[in-house]
């Protein structure tokens, strides 16, 4: 019984290094601090921060201010400091689709469009402080709108960002939802209703959530040996580069899975609707159809009639 408990608390240990070696909680607070090094830099800050104030207070047509109204409490400072971390990591110009696609789903929206046309006039808004320009589609060389910023964060500070991701499955059992902050993974808490602004501490069906967080699951070996195929054509630079990054994170991903055991759990939240999702990108139960067909029951049971 003490060794089952010992190697318990072993994996613990490392599911809280993985956590805090790659989440991004801890981006902003590094970005600030890389910020308050630099007087020009920190002027450009608040002159970002008041632009998108002034942004999030003006009244436009029905739709869009539905979008604001989306992130009315979020707090602009959050807003800058994320739109540095994608914008002043970057050397030399590069699309605006790849900062956009890195920018609109922190938003949280649920139609990921209102996320990329909040993340587009957002960032058009910040071009006239001087943070970074925007090249015609006609002067740049891939025929897109570039960024090209005109500052840069530390090299500590890049180098942390590119390093995070999108957690992987717990290696432990999830932490059991006591409340609606309480739950999932062990360093990282926020609320179980996901979006922004979605959150609320009326009754959730958190033992919902606690039981799919049981489930053991595994990675199957034979889907892993089949190259993933994108679903769309890669018909620029642009997406190719994008979808060879996201496969050759994913295979690091499943290559750590299975050296640790191939055995573990799923996070799981909900949206407002009482729609439950897991956790997770480059594994995950309700992705696309190579993702969904990796997955496993550790625990298999023959069902007979």
């Amino acid at each position: 019984m003490k060794e089952v408990s010992l190697e318990i608390e072993i994996n613990r240990l490392a599911q809280i290094v993985a956590e805090d070696k790659f989440s991004k909680k801890n981006v902003h607070q590094m970005v600030r601090e890389d910020i308050a090094t630099s007087m020009p830099v920190k002027k450009l800050f608040t002159a970002c921060c008041k632009t998108v104030r002034d942004y999030m207070d003006k009244m436009y047509y029905a739709s869009k201010n539905g979008r604001i109204a989306h992130i009315q409490y979020v707090d602009p400072e959050e807003i800058v400091l994320e739109l540095f971390s994608v914008v002043m990591i970057n050397t030399g110009s590069v699309s605006i689709q790849k900062i956009v696609g890195a920018f609109a789903p922190w938003f949280e929206y649920e139609d990921l469009l209102d996320g990329v046309k909040t993340a587009a006039e957002i960032l058009g808004c910040c071009s006239k402080t001087g943070l970074y320009g925007l090249i015609d589609s006609q002067d740049s060389e891939d025929g897109y709108i570039n960024i090209e910023s005109h500052w840069r964060l530390d090299k500590t500070t890049t180098d942390f960002i590119a390093r995070t991701r999108y957690l992987d499955p717990m290696i432990v059992q999830p932490e059991e939802w006591s409340n609606n902050k309480n739950g999932g993974y062990i360093t990282t808490k926020n609320s179980v209703v996901l979006g922004k602004n979605k959150h609320h501490d009326g009754d959730q069906a958190l033992d919902v959530l606690n039981i799919l967080q049981k489930i053991d699951w595994s990675l199957d070996p034979r889907i892993l040996n089949i190259e993933e195929e994108s679903k769309k054509p890669l018909n620029t630079f642009e997406k190719k580069k994008a979808f060879t990054l996201m496969t050759s994170i994913s295979k690091q991903v499943y290559k750590e899975m299975l050296q640790q055991g191939n055995h573990f759990f799923l996070a799981w939240k909900m949206d407002f609707r009482g729609r439950v999702y897991s956790d997770g990108y480059y594994i995950n139960l309700q992705s696309n159809s190579y993702r969904k067909a990796m997955l496993e029951f550790t625990k298999k049971q023959l069902i007979e009639g």
